[in-house]
């Protein structure tokens, strides 16, 4: 009786979540089977979904013919002037493909920082992670916590069009943010003030730097706080530079 009762009382509940996983799994898309069987020659093929990017990754063995990219919800505009030959293609359910007729990129930089992480996030006394901001570039930010003055981050970044930039870094204001000292391949940038009553974008000083296509250094430092500030936090949203 007491097995009937389990068995009768679990069967609902069983096959609910069946149904909900295969709803959920069924909109992924194998991103390598997709461009074999859609007989995509070229192009940079963009996902929402990480497990379809993380299982596709492999640029060991593609030419630059197929690219498999995470949408970064701001264009991939630096992945975009790196090839600016492919066309831009959209993975959809069921190992779809929809095609993003997007015009050549104008020439500039951006880097968007919540991209490095966490691979090439190299913090220093202090958290980071990604974190979902309204109004940020792309939806995102690279929060930084648990911070104090002294602790640091360090974020590598490759320029896909070397040349001379007006380069700037954007942040969002906050409350609870701090100060951080800014410095670019080791060469400061006008400091970082985070703090603001209520969240707003902040857009960072230009300053002109000559960019190779080599790797790039960028460094935040926390030096302190507004008296009013709640904490030392920081909200880094992107590296832009226009040429």
């Amino acid at each position: 009786a007491a097995l009937a009762v389990a068995v009768t009382g679990g069967v609902h509940p069983w096959r609910e979540r069946t149904a909900g996983a295969s709803g959920f799994q069924d909109a992924r898309s194998d991103l390598r089977r997709t461009v074999e069987e859609r007989h995509v020659e070229r192009g940079i093929l963009k996902t929402h979904d990480l497990t379809s990017f993380a299982g596709a990754f492999d640029p060991w063995a593609r030419d630059d013919r197929h690219v498999f990219a995470l949408d970064d919800d701001s264009g991939l505009l630096d992945l975009r002037r790196m090839h600016p030959e492919l066309p831009v293609l959209l993975s959809l359910p069921g190992d779809q493909i929809g095609r993003l007729y997007a015009g050549r990129p104008p020439p500039g930089l951006l880097v968007e920082l919540e991209r490095l992480w966490p691979t090439f996030v190299r913090p220093s006394g202090l958290a980071s992670r990604q974190a979902t901001q309204q109004g940020a570039s792309g939806g995102n930010v690279l929060l930084l916590s648990h911070a104090g003055v002294g602790a640091s981050l360090v974020l590598p970044f490759d320029v896909a069009v070397p040349d001379t930039y007006r380069v700037r870094v954007d942040a969002v204001s906050g409350p609870d943010a701090g100060d951080y000292a800014l410095s670019l391949d080791g060469t400061p940038l006008p400091d970082l003030r985070g703090y603001a009553p209520r969240p707003g974008r902040v857009r960072g000083a230009e300053v002109a730097r000559e960019l190779s296509a080599t790797r790039h250094v960028l460094v935040a430092r926390c030096t302190g706080k507004d008296p009013a500030s709640t904490g030392y936090d920081a909200r880094l949203d992107a590296i832009v530079g226009e040429p």
